[in-house]
């Protein structure tokens, strides 16, 4: 199954991206930007502070050393926090951030590299995602205030309402649902 969600979700970044489909991008200034390069690091050090945005220019890194295996790990959790992050919006078009930061990764990486990433993850896709589970578990929920989504919506044109989050928002209830939902964790 996950590794269909996978295929799906990489042939979805390269298809239906902005710059094939001839649509105009509009900007706002902190849309989609990273506050920091966490550098090529594996799974367990990817700490709560690091954005979908950051991690992309930690993939980046490990995509420079040829580093698949740290690769694959940051682009899960990459993945996850996206989910988890689209939920937590309260601009539901804030969500397709997760989908044009994928995109522009596989742009710059280019098909060799996600096949190699796949490559890897279909060796033994089930441990993968049981460590994978295991680690994001342990760390826990995000705690960065996602930016990079929020100016990413359509209410970063038309007005943010307060903070750009959904109140009452229930973040250790949602990371539990994204783990048990999107990644079928045993919670």
């Amino acid at each position: 199954m996950h590794r269909l969600l996978f295929k799906f979700l990489i042939i979805f970044a390269f298809f239906c991206t902005p710059s094939l489909a001839g649509i105009t991008q509009y900007s706002i200034e902190g849309n989609l930007e990273p506050k920091t390069n966490p550098g090529c690091v594996t799974m367990s050090e990817v700490v709560t502070s690091l954005t979908p945005a950051d991690l992309v220019l930690g993939i980046l890194e490990c995509f420079k050393n040829n580093d698949v295996t740290k690769a694959l790990d940051m682009f899960w959790v990459m993945k996850l926090r996206g989910f988890f992050d689209a939920k937590r919006v309260n601009d539901i078009s804030a969500g397709a951030a997760i989908g044009m930061l994928q995109a522009e990764l596989f742009r710059i990486t280019g098909e060799d590299f996600l096949v190699e990433m796949q490559n890897l993850l279909d060796q033994d896709s089930t441990k993968f995602f049981n460590r994978l589970c295991t680690t994001m578990k342990a760390l826990g929920p995000p705690d960065y205030y996602p930016e990079y989504m929020i100016l990413h919506g359509m209410n970063a044109f038309l007005g943010i309402e307060g903070d750009g989050l959904k109140p009452d928002f229930k973040i250790d209830v949602e990371w539990n649902k994204v783990l048990k939902t999107d990644l079928d964790c045993r919670i």
